[in-house]
């Protein structure tokens, strides 16, 4: 759920401009970093419990398309290149997935589940430019 209210407080800022809804925007990635990212899988685990670090977190990870937009508009704004380098990373595991899902019909079914991942990805496809 962080992710999403991440994305939320993004669109929030755009609309205020205030400074400290910018400032907590990069500490909750920070938070969603530090509590669910993988470095040895690039990509995200469901939630924060550490119970079940025994197992990698899902490729095709919800947290990362529903962060999409917290992390390029914090990224525009404040050009944190590790963030982006996470989001980057995340998103090109999460899309091969992807790939590899659909080829293999394992997603079929689950559309109401993937269109709530894919509500706020749009606006993040600016933090892959180069």
């Amino acid at each position: 759920m962080l992710a999403l209210t991440l994305s939320g407080l993004a669109r929030y800022h755009r609309v205020t401009k205030d400074p400290e809804v910018l400032a907590a925007l990069s500490v909750g990635l920070d938070q969603l970093i530090d509590d669910c990212w993988s470095e040895e899988h690039q990509s995200f685990y469901l939630g924060s419990c550490i119970h079940n670090r025994h197992n990698p977190p899902p490729a095709l990870a919800s947290p990362t398309f529903l962060s999409a937009e917290a992390f390029a508009h914090e990224y525009a704004l404040t050009g944190n290149e590790e963030h982006r380098r996470i989001f980057r990373a995340a998103f090109r595991t999460a899309v091969n997935s992807g790939f590899l899902d659909l080829a293999d019909r394992k997603q079929q079914g689950q559309t109401g589940y993937n269109s709530m991942m894919f509500l706020f990805t749009p606006f993040g496809l600016s933090a892959l430019e180069n």
